[in-house]
């Protein structure tokens, strides 16, 4: 019987942007990569190449999928998707889903110039009272063609019930100090 034959995987456009939403928020659910286009048949896919990792747990009686960069999609990101600077390390379960749904609601363009934590220190430097929000989306004009899109300027950050005062103090000290904007444009999301 003759075996067949794999074909060398070619990244689309589609590919790009979960890998993207993946860098930025380490975390993707079906429900998310659907809305970028991409099904459930690319994701086992992208998983048998090696780009991401799945992950299936139980929450309410209910089985639930997330998945995860894996070396081959780390290795892509680093060498291919300029929109990303440094990928973003993750913190609980909760706190990334939530991150990553906050990041689909971005478009396209708010996606790709989104800055990581880890970005932020690179690009506005650090302190010890201070501390990175989670994203980052610079304000900027982009010209396409006949069209200029410009990106409003906006901060996420999402807090779990071990936020404290001080942790919150310390989010609003980066912002000003560091990327010295005003803290109308962050959007604190709390969950439980």
């Amino acid at each position: 019987m003759a075996r067949k034959k794999q074909t060398q995987l070619k990244i689309t456009s589609k590919d790009v942007r979960v890998l993207q939403h993946l860098a930025k928020t380490s975390i993707i659910t079906n429900d998310i990569s659907e809305s970028y286009g991409l099904g459930k048949k690319r994701l086992s896919r992208l998983e048998k190449e090696g780009y991401i990792k799945r992950f299936n747990i139980i929450v309410n009686q209910k089985e639930f999928t997330f998945y995860k960069l894996d070396k081959q999609g780390i290795k892509y990101i680093k060498d291919n998707i300029s929109t990303v600077g440094s990928l973003y390390k993750g913190a609980s379960l909760k706190h990334d889903l939530e991150l990553s749904k906050q990041f689909s609601k971005l478009n396209i363009y708010e996606q790709n110039v989104c800055m990581t934590e880890r970005d932020q220190v690179k690009e506005f430097g650090s302190s010890q009272y201070a501390s990175p929000p989670d994203l980052y989306v610079q304000q900027q004009t982009i010209v396409l063609e006949d069209k200029i899109i410009t990106t409003q300027e906006q901060i996420i950050e999402v807090i779990t019930r071990n936020y404290k005062d001080i942790d919150i103090q310390y989010k609003i000290n980066y912002i000003e100090d560091h990327i010295q904007t005003t803290r109308e444009v962050i959007n604190f999301i709390k969950i439980k």
